[in-house]
């Protein structure tokens, strides 16, 4: 009978050995899958990670554009509606008689139409150059042609309003008279 206690105790003991060993092995195979798993996480993470940053940088460029274009069109709006008072002073001064040019009051209209000009080319107000250039409709505007005149066909004889640009778009087109 001992000799069959040895037996089951040594039965008991393989399969116990077995037991440690499968165990040591899920334990190894979970830590190798664990890590596994963590690194994949990690990964999954980061590449998350990196799309918002880049959503988040788009969304920023987005409405750095969105607020310029915002105020650009509110500058257009405004600068649209100051340009007939451009016009009003040029038509006065071009009304002023010779002799009286060098009156105070005329040379002090003068200074503040002059003023107004440079306030404008400060913020990026430009007139078009019309006269005796080629028309160009995306510049003017004809409103005349001209028979008359011995000028080449397709040029501007007249400007009979000055055009403005905006930085790089047309604030107000030229109106001009064109030879035929």
């Amino acid at each position: 009978m001992a000799d069959k206690e040895n037996m089951d105790l040594e039965n008991n003991e393989s399969t116990e050995n077995e037991d440690i060993e499968k165990e040591q092995n899920l334990d190894n195979n979970i830590e190798a899958e664990t890590e596994d798993e963590a690194l994949n996480k990690i990964k999954e993470l980061e590449d998350q990670y990196k799309r918002l940053l880049a959503e988040f940088d788009n969304y920023r460029k987005r409405t750095e554009k969105e607020k310029f274009n915002f105020i650009d069109l509110g500058a257009t709006t405004v600068l649209s509606k100051i340009l007939p008072v451009v016009d009003n002073f040029e038509r006065a001064m071009s009304a002023v008689p010779d002799d009286l040019k060098d009156n105070a009051f005329v040379t002090g209209v003068d200074n503040i139409y002059k003023q107004l000009m440079k306030v404008l080319e400060d913020l990026g107000v430009k007139a078009i150059n019309a006269l005796s250039e080629k028309f160009d409709a995306n510049l003017h505007n004809a409103v005349m042609m001209d028979e008359e005149s011995d000028a080449e066909e397709g040029t501007i004889t007249e400007e009979l309003q000055k055009g403005y640009m905006y930085k790089d778009e047309v604030l107000r087109h030229s109106m001009v008279k064109v030879k035929k």
